[in-house]
């Protein structure tokens, strides 16, 4: 039973992160299609740059949409509009018979990719064990970089095979090839759940408690974790109590549903599972004495609230603090001017020396495994290692290497070119350890329920509006500072970013999201004393057994004692 649970969680997180991989896609075949667009449609460096950077400058703005859609329609349809979006968009570009409809689908995709950026992590956050949240809320990078990497390939191979093929042909395929990925996640939506924490802050407890149960593999843990969330919701503040019977009732049926639980799984069982689950079945008034909490809806709060033009109350005033420090984080993952490097890394690679098409593409892949393989390796190391020491340690890295970079530059060799490609997978390395996949994960982890979707929209819509200004202004900025100028500038914004790091991420490996609620309302409540801090479990469930022993049952979503 446990192990469909998790197979459900995964699956649930992997499908939902495929929508990012369409950014990624775009990213690593504009690399390859760009000179092919600018050389059929006769564009100057501006207008290449519009092409370029407007997809990243108007996902800005769609984040705003995934804001408003994912509190009132749900995480879920959220991401059918994503794809929509993107689906869109791709056609546009693709067919696109003059310059101003190719802007006009960079638009369009760039709206889905802002509505990803703020619904997938949220998405994947609520959906999973704290045991397991930080590798699969990591997927989300991981996923971006998958398309990456599958773009630069693709690239490859129709400028390598295609040879009949004109330039327009190659470009226009390139890009419709992209639209795969979004069809992909529509076809395979109609098997994924709601968010059972949304659906909690809608009142659905009753649903909620279903999708807990299919997450979980037991209804006793998912009753755990409902009672906890319906806890946090209460001390948080700004809900509606629902005396719904139906609700109520679902909730009160949580034995006959255990021993259909039983039954269905029965054989499934060891030996030790068995004998638990005989004493759960010996104690069956203590699992009904649980608490049950009545049904709630959490409000969301306002824009202005959030933009702090209606003052909170000074119990949850410590919600702005962590909506600000998520923009924070936003900022800074493209402070460090990662997003130039992935779109023009051919027009630096050209710049250190490599004048072949061929050449360039064959540094684009490479680059390109050196930023997804790290990615990968941090899906497993987050929940070990914790995600402030991989934070810092590549925040470190990445801005040596940019410095490193800068130095190349300035003193010109006839070996410029190996030492550039080196030192941009470096610091795509670096980069992928951990600001990449980790900002997103911090992000979704410290925004309490109530602040969840428009902390993710304020928070993206500076990454995104960050990353679009970068990617716009990088051409324009090396041509005022020089290529070894434009690399010690992000160099320098990425010593600001370490120190800031250094002083605001605190480390939230193993907490459950209550839990690290609760951490932040302790750290920026005014006047909040220790003593009065909120504990993220609820009463564990105590089994008698044979001999007066005392076996305690915690939910893999609270800490052990």
């Amino acid at each position: 039973a446990h192990d469909a649970a998790w197979r459900a969680v995964a699956f649930a997180a992997a499908i939902s992160a495929l929508t990012a991989a369409t950014l990624g896609y775009d990213v690593g075949i504009m690399a390859a299609a760009i000179d092919y667009i600018s050389d059929t449609m006769n564009l100057n460096d501006v207008q290449t740059q519009l092409v370029v950077g407007s997809l990243n400058f108007i996902s800005a703005f769609g984040t705003l949409i995934a804001g408003q859609s994912s509190d009132r329609l749900g995480r879920k349809t959220t991401v059918w509009i994503c794809c929509g979006l993107y689906i869109l968009g791709t056609a546009c570009m693709a067919l696109a018979p003059n310059y101003y409809i190719l802007l006009v689908g960079r638009v369009v995709t760039g709206l889905g990719v802002g509505v990803s950026f703020v619904v997938v992590p949220v998405y994947i956050s609520e959906i999973t064990p704290s045991e397991a949240r930080g590798m699969l809320t990591t997927c989300f990078d991981v996923s971006i970089n998958m398309g990456i990497v599958l773009g630069y390939i693709i690239g490859f191979l129709v400028v390598d095979l295609g040879t009949s093929m004109t330039k327009e042909i190659k470009w226009r395929l390139m890009i419709a090839i992209g639209g795969t990925l979004p069809i992909i996640v529509v076809l395979s939506l109609s098997y994924l759940p709601e968010s059972p924490r949304w659906l909690m802050s809608k009142g659905r407890s009753k649903e909620a408690t279903i999708v807990m149960e299919k997450f979980l593999g037991d209804p006793i843990l998912a009753q755990e974790a409902i009672t906890s969330i319906k806890e946090m919701m209460k001390e948080d503040g700004g809900y509606i109590s629902d005396d719904d019977d139906d609700d109520n009732n679902g909730d009160n049926n949580l034995v006959g549903r255990h021993n259909e639980y039983d039954r269905n799984n029965e054989e499934s069982k060891n030996d030790e599972e068995i004998n638990v689950e005989n004493s759960i079945q010996a104690q069956r008034e203590t699992v009904q004495a649980l608490p049950n909490v009545p049904n709630s809806r959490a409000l969301p709060l306002t824009w202005r609230e959030i933009l702090r033009l209606d003052p909170l109350p000074k119990s949850e005033q410590y919600l702005n603090s962590v909506v600000f420090l998520v923009v924070c984080v936003g900022f800074w993952q493209q402070s460090t001017g990662s997003e130039a490097i992935l779109y023009y890394s051919s027009v630096f690679l050209e710049r250190a020396g490599l004048k072949s098409t061929k050449e360039r593409l064959l540094g684009y892949v490479l680059i390109g495994f050196c930023k997804l393989i790290p990615e990968a390796a941090s899906m497993f190391l987050v929940d070990s290692m914790g995600r402030r020491p991989l934070l810092l340690i590549s925040s470190y890295g990445l801005t040596a290497s940019m410095f490193l970079i800068a130095v190349v530059f300035m003193f010109p060799s006839n070996s410029a070119s190996i030492f550039i490609v080196v030192l941009l997978s470096i610091f795509m390395i670096f980069f992928s350890i951990g600001v990449g996949p980790i900002t997103w994960l911090l992000a979704s982890e410290m925004l309490p329920l109530r602040a969840r979707a428009k902390g993710m929209t304020l928070g993206s819509f500076t990454n995104r509006l960050i990353s679009g200004t970068v990617a716009l202004s990088a051409l324009s900025t090396c041509d005022a500072l020089g290529y070894s100028g434009f690399f010690a500038l992000y160099g320098t914004m990425g010593i600001l970013g370490s120190i800031w790091y250094v002083i605001y991420i605190p480390e939230t490996k193993g907490k459950t999201l209550e839990e690290i609620t609760a951490m932040f309302k302790e750290t920026y409540s005014p006047k909040m004393r220790r003593s009065d801090n909120y504990t993220a479990t609820t009463n564990p469930v105590t089994i008698i057994e044979g001999g007066g022993e005392q076996q305690t049952i915690h939910s893999p979503l609270s800490p052990s004692p």
